[in-house]
C-alpha cells in the first residue's frame, strides 16, 4: 500500500498501475508456508509473484533430468527484484526448517557485516533463527577441542534451525 501511494504521489504512473494489479498471494497458500508469511510480516511487506516463483523454483526445481542428485540451481535476476532482502530470507528459513542439513549462506566477504544484520534482522525475531558468522580457512590450526566445540556448535544449529554466514574467502 505505501508503494502505490508513494508512486501515486511522485505521478509515477507506470509503476502505480503495475503496483496496483498486483494480487497478494495468488501463486502461493500463506498457509502452506507459514514461515513465508512470517517473513512477510516481520518485514512489512508482500512478496511478489516472481520472488514466490524464484523461492519455488530454488527449493524445488522442476528440471527434466535423470539425475536425481541434482543439487544445485542457478537463477539470474535484474537489480532491484529482491534477490537479498526478500529471496534469501524465503531460502534460508525454507531450507532450514525442511531437513536436517545446516544452511550456507556465501555472500561476498564485505557484505558479511551487512547481511549478518539484515538476516539477523529478518529471520531472528518471530522464526527465532540465529544467524552465525564463519570465519574459518584451511591455514587455520585448530587443536581437538576447538574442532569438536566447532561440530558441537554445527550439531546445534541444525536442531536449532540455524544458518551459517561465510564467504568465499574463508573456504579456500
Amino acid at each position: 500500500m505505501e508503494r502505490t501511494l508513494h508512486f501515486a504521489i511522485h505521478k509515477k504512473w507506470e509503476d502505480f498501475k503495475k503496483e496496483i494489479s498486483r494480487i497478494p498471494h495468488s501463486n502461493w497458500k500463506p498457509s502452506k508456508h507459514i514461515s513465508w508469511l512470517i517473513v512477510e510480516l516481520e518485514m512489512n511487506i508482500t512478496m511478489r509473484e516472481i520472488q514466490i516463483k524464484v523461492a519455488q523454483h530454488m527449493t524445488q526445481p522442476n528440471m527434466k533430468t535423470d539425475d536425481s542428485k541434482l543439487r544445485n540451481i542457478v537463477m539470474q535476476m535484474n537489480m532491484g527484484e529482491g534477490k537479498t532482502s526478500v529471496i534469501l530470507p524465503m531460502l534460508a528459513v525454507n531450507l532450514s526448517s525442511s531437513n536436517s542439513n545446516l544452511v550456507r549462506i556465501i555472500v561476498l566477504k564485505s557484505l558479511l557485516p551487512t547481511n549478518h544484520q539484515s538476516l539477523g534482522y529478518k529471520l531472528g525475531g518471530l522464526l527465532n533463527r540465529r544467524i552465525f558468522p564463519f570465519a574459518c580457512r584451511r591455514d587455520m590450526n585448530f587443536n581437538d577441542e576447538q574442532l569438536n566445540q566447532i561440530l558441537k556448535r554445527f550439531r546445534q544449529g541444525i536442531c536449532n534451525y540455524d544458518i551459517i554466514l561465510t564467504s568465499p574467502h574463508y573456504k579456500k
